[in-house]
């Protein structure tokens, strides 16, 4: 590329657009957490509160990628006044993903002590990872006096790997069908982001330090949607069968409505003393019988 005599600043985003990535991922995670907070939702168990956090987390994490360049936030590979703003995107990120991924295991497997693990040390481990990542910084030797900002310290990105990995091996092991490739999909979607974040100068060397973004966010998407597939199809199954035990329920009703009108008819026609039919019930098929003799034109008489 030939040298220009002005500086150009090339915003991190999708074709030239600020934060077209981003956008477009905060569009998915608001659809889902719309879906999940929906006021037709059948359940209320512990998975879908995890799931409402985990779309929360994300949302949130995506926001701050969108709004960073226009809070004077830098570039991941820059210093700045917060160098520990990508660690915290990054947990951000990992955490999400485990919390979504503990979720869907307690949901589709049905096994709670399994997922409770999975999420306890999962969600323990990238955190310590951050805190011990953000403690052990080195010292100011980056641009200006700043401290140097890594991109991806290996220590987080290890255990966020080390988390999808056992992700992974759970959801071979307690899922199946359609529900397993998608969560399969989508766990080595973001496999890649983290992937792409720690090895994109080897990966890509004429980008230098900057991470590619729109590959990134591809990666995210990519896990996104698949978990977002999951969700809508077993909550299109749950609505299903809801309104199946909703049907069923109306007919024992009706069957239950018809029953108790028919001993009321029964109780105002019959004499109880006697069980024969009361004047009531003589009234009522005398009009009957003249409006077909009406029709037939014939007249009706009756003795006592």
């Amino acid at each position: 590329m030939p040298d220009l005599p002005f500086p150009v600043h090339i915003p991190p985003g999708a074709g030239g657009i600020p934060g077209a990535p981003h956008v477009s991922a905060i569009v998915i995670w608001v659809m889902l957490l719309v879906l999940a907070r929906a006021r037709y939702r059948t359940s209320q168990g512990s998975h879908e509160k995890l799931i409402i956090w985990a779309f929360v987390i994300g949302l949130g994490r995506e926001v701050l990628l969108l709004v960073r360049p226009y809070i004077g936030v830098p570039h991941e590979s820059e210093a700045g006044f917060l160098p520990a703003f990508p660690l915290f995107e990054s947990w951000m990120a990992q955490a999400s993903v485990v919390i979504l991924i503990g979720a869907f295991l307690r949901y589709l497997s049905k096994r709670d002590d399994t997922s409770r693990l999975y999420l306890r040390v999962g969600v323990v481990a990238v955190t310590a990872a951050f805190l011990i990542t953000c403690v052990t910084m080195d010292a100011p030797t980056g641009r200006h006096g700043l401290p140097p900002q890594p991109s991806s310290p290996s220590l987080m990105v290890g255990t966020g790997l080390l988390a999808l990995a056992w992700g992974f091996a759970l959801t071979i092991r307690y899922t199946g069908g359609v529900q397993r490739a998608a969560m399969l999909f989508g766990i080595c979607g973001f496999a890649l982001r983290d992937l792409l974040k720690a090895f994109h100068p080897v990966f890509f060397p004429m980008l230098g330090t900057r991470a590619p973004m729109s590959l990134i966010s591809a990666a995210t998407e990519i896990g996104v949607i698949c978990f977002g597939y999951i969700f809508i199809q077993e909550h299109a199954a749950d609505v299903r069968i809801a309104f199946e035990r909703l049907e069923e329920r109306v007919r024992q009703r009706t069957a239950k409505l018809r029953e108790v009108n028919q001993q009321l008819l029964e109780q105002s026609t019959i004499d109880s003393l006697t069980q024969l039919y009361n004047r009531r019930y003589f009234d009522t098929e005398l009009r009957v019988v003249q409006y077909k003799m009406s029709l037939k034109r014939r007249s009706v008489s009756s003795t006592r």
